[in-house]
């Protein structure tokens, strides 16, 4: 049975898809799912082409609302929000989670979004696999 991972950000539209792509890729064994508590009706733009670039980028990659995620049972939520609890409140849930947030990238050029995903995969992806015992 796969560990299953949430992926919280306020917008969902960058940070938590970066994430989600990231684990995605190089976390076997882990299903990762991620949602906003504000989604915003589409992605960025930049992520959509920030994670073709790199070979990330899935259909099914969509902004959606953290109530269309909340009957999966999370083995863990990592939540990516810069301001937290105040954007990026704590699950409800009785579970793991990490924080580690980042800003926000709205109206941000695609070079702030290739820092991001490199900041990812060398902070986020090792805290997350070493939490996973992965």
């Amino acid at each position: 049975m796969a560990i299953k991972v949430l992926i919280l950000s306020s917008g969902n539209s960058a940070r938590s898809i970066i994430a989600e792509a990231i684990f995605n890729k190089y976390l076997t064994g882990v299903e990762t799912y991620s949602a906003g508590t504000k989604p915003n009706s589409k992605i960025n733009p930049n992520t959509i082409k920030l994670l073709e670039e790199n070979r990330l980028w899935n259909e099914k990659y969509q902004s959606k609302s953290l109530n269309e995620v909340i009957n999966i049972n999370f083995d863990l939520v990592v939540t990516v929000c810069d301001a937290i609890p105040d954007s990026c409140p704590i699950y409800a849930a009785p579970l793991d989670i990490i924080h580690i947030g980042y800003a926000n990238l709205d109206k941000q050029e695609l070079s702030a979004y290739k820092k991001l995903l490199k900041e990812m995969q060398m902070e986020l992806l090792p805290i997350v696999r070493l939490h996973l015992g992965l």
